[in-house]
């Protein structure tokens, strides 16, 4: 394959649009290498862990994509939203899990621990 050459057709792929989203809540600071995960059943993204320089970001945001409100899971709440943090890491995945019932879990696999 040539430098540049393109791997797809272009009429196989559907028009997409770009689009600034203002959101309102408690964002997620800037990191880098941080893992996002769609949740249907809740309406809601997840954003867990990255990278902030030299340490690993345990943080948990969530979007509500109905409201566009973010909020963040902390150790207060965590209780309270049924989550157990996993603990700082970046350069991670997830997955989401589910066993057919409401029952939904985020898997998250690998990553650094320390940035």
């Amino acid at each position: 394959m040539e430098k540049g050459e393109e791997i797809y057709n272009h009429e196989e792929i559907p028009d997409v649009r770009w689009e600034h989203i203002e959101a309102t809540g408690a964002q997620p600071q800037s990191v880098s290498h941080h893992a996002g995960v769609l949740v249907p059943s809740l309406n809601m993204f997840v954003i867990y862990g990255g990278n902030l320089g030299l340490e690993s970001s345990d943080s948990i945001h969530l979007l509500d994509l109905q409201s566009m409100a973010w909020s963040e899971i902390n150790s207060a709440n965590q209780k309270t939203n049924n989550c157990q943090k996993p603990g700082p890491r970046d350069d991670h995945s997830m997955v989401l899990s589910s066993d057919g019932d409401e029952q939904t879990e985020i898997l998250v696999f690998g990553g650094f621990l320390e940035g």
